[in-house]
């Protein structure tokens, strides 16, 4: 079968990995650091990169375990498992350099976003351009015009439709 994306019940992902561990399948969960404060102490865990998933090598002898452990909703093959084993190789090596990245929706030309920090906080748009700096475009429908401001991806997250 191959490698495979795992979609989860939620908050299970640590749990599917001990699982995969202890049925000796080789997998792969993307943690990152998340610190809290919590009544003026300082509190450091380890949360999925993405939450939902898990990546993992999955034999066909194995595939009942996993079924039987009632973690997993889904199995996702991918369409290209070279492109999906460069990419998480790629990760593993950004959360080696930055422990603390997020995750981020990916974004289109064309996608409705909503400014959430800095001075144009609130100001909702479609983008229009990913080079450099995002350009939000704040369309006026009503006359056929637009206004463009430039951001940073950090500055925006996507509306949900």
């Amino acid at each position: 079968m191959g490698w495979q994306v795992l979609y989860l019940r939620p908050k299970t992902e640590k749990k599917t990995a001990r699982y995969c561990s202890v049925m000796n399948i080789e997998h792969y969960l993307p943690l990152r650091k998340k610190t809290k404060v919590f009544q003026r102490r300082k509190v450091t865990t380890m949360i999925p990169l993405f939450p939902g998933y898990i990546f993992a090598l999955i034999e066909p002898t194995l595939l009942d375990g996993l079924k039987r452990s009632d973690f997993v909703l889904r199995f996702i093959a991918p369409e290209n498992e070279e492109s999906l084993l460069k990419t998480l190789n790629q990760i593993k090596t950004a959360i080696t350099v930055d422990p603390e990245m997020g995750a981020a929706e990916k974004i289109k030309k064309g996608t409705k976003v909503r400014i959430i920090n800095g001075p144009l906080a609130g100001i909702e748009g479609e983008v229009s351009s990913l080079k450099g700096n995002i350009k939000v475009m704040l369309n006026v429908d009503i006359i056929g015009k637009a206004a463009a401001v430039e951001t940073t991806r950090e500055c925006i997250e996507v509306i949900e439709q």
